[in-house]
């Protein structure tokens, strides 16, 4: 039953998603680093953004 599923094959080239510039992204977390009110996310906001 499995050998009988197919997976479809993809037409366009793969390309990597990355919606916000290096600076950009800078920015942000420097942003949370510097604020009063939600630097404990930092951490957190570094993480998403480099894994």
């Amino acid at each position: 039953m499995a050998k009988d599923i197919q997976i479809p094959k993809s037409e366009s080239a793969e390309y990597e998603i990355n919606p916000f510039t290096k600076e950009e992204r800078d920015i942000i977390i420097q942003a949370f680093e510097e604020s009063k009110l939600y630097n404990y996310y930092a951490p957190l906001v570094k993480l998403l953004f480099f894994t």
